[in-house]
């Protein structure tokens, strides 16, 4: 906070304790939730408190229902891509090294 840089969480598995932790900072930084996964109402009390989230590969995956509904409803301008590189490559690519050019994938 002092220093005024960003915040990237990457939360898996501890959404409540996250959330409890993170909710007292909501004015004071800016954070962005990488390779995120969870719902949509999720995803909207996290921007509801001025936060972002980031999709990476994984909402191209076939088994991703819940990611790719998240990312088609939650407004413009309230999240980003990301390659999460070398991890996570999206389909077509998927099992092979991912690369900041496969973003235009994601």
């Amino acid at each position: 906070m002092e220093s005024g840089l960003n915040v990237v969480v990457h939360q898996r598995d501890s959404w409540s304790d996250c959330l409890r932790i993170i909710t007292p900072y909501a004015n004071k930084l800016k954070a962005v939730f990488h390779c995120f996964g969870g719902t949509l109402e999720e995803a909207l009390e996290l921007t509801s408190l001025g936060f972002l989230v980031s999709f990476t590969g994984i909402v191209t995956f076939k088994n991703a229902a819940t990611v790719q509904e998240t990312a088609r409803l939650l407004p413009e301008g309230q999240f980003f891509l990301e390659t999460d590189c070398p991890f996570l490559a999206p389909v077509p690519r998927r099992g092979k090294r991912c690369e900041p050019a496969d973003t235009r994938l994601v």
